[in-house]
């Protein structure tokens, strides 16, 4: 897909999404998180026990604009799913978040040696993309 067509394409050249997640009466729940695009794909992560996840966990559908660090947001909202990555695909959405976001990676490694902390990664598709269903408990 050429990169002017990509869904992902208002995302570009931005450093934070807002990423709204819904709770389980349908309310939503805006947070900014940090992402990187890399070779075509949209990763970001966040730590296990966040509330996010949860709610991914249980509905992966998604709403992300880009943002700006407190999530104010300063584009259109794209619907979206979260995929849960792991194996491989979570060390490639590591190395890409750690290679593009310094500061990132500083606060992983000191937020991950703490006792019960640990981060997931995520990638965003396209909300059609039949790859995408909701992940396991």
């Amino acid at each position: 897909m050429a990169k002017s067509s990509a869904w992902y394409e208002p995302l570009r050249g931005h450093r934070q999404l807002l990423l709204t997640t819904y709770r389980r009466d349908g309310t939503p729940v805006a947070t900014p998180v940090w992402f990187v695009i890399h070779r075509g794909r949209v990763f970001f992560s966040t730590q296990v026990k966040a509330g996010k996840v949860k709610r991914l966990r249980r509905d992966p559908r998604v709403l992300v604009a880009p943002c700006t660090l407190f999530g104010h947001a300063l584009g259109p909202s794209l619907p979206a799913r979260a995929r849960l990555l792991q194996g491989q695909e979570a060390e490639t959405a590591r190395r890409a978040v750690n290679r593009n976001r310094l500061r990132w990676l500083i606060f992983e490694n000191l937020w991950n040696r703490l006792p019960g902390r640990s981060s997931l990664f995520f990638e965003l598709v396209p909300r059609d993309d039949p790859l995408t269903r909701p992940l396991e408990k």
